[in-house]
């Protein structure tokens, strides 16, 4: 990070294939670094939100016999 010149603020979070680290940890040669944001919805929210936008299948699964 710091040879970078990159500065981390407090929204961004570090991480070492999706662990959370510190700026301080050690990297090894192919780790990937990862920053996130924090959330802005909910993960069961925007869930609920994308099942009310995706319409119904007719018949789901096997069919059954009639």
């Amino acid at each position: 990070m710091r040879a970078l010149n990159w500065q981390k603020t407090e929204e961004i979070g570090l991480s070492i294939y999706g662990r959370r680290c510190k700026e301080e940890d050690l990297l090894k040669d192919g780790d990937r670094i990862e920053l996130t944001e924090p959330l802005r919805i909910d993960p069961k929210e925007a869930r609920r939100l994308r099942a009310l936008n995706k319409p119904l299948l007719a018949t789901r699964g096997r069919k059954h016999a009639k």
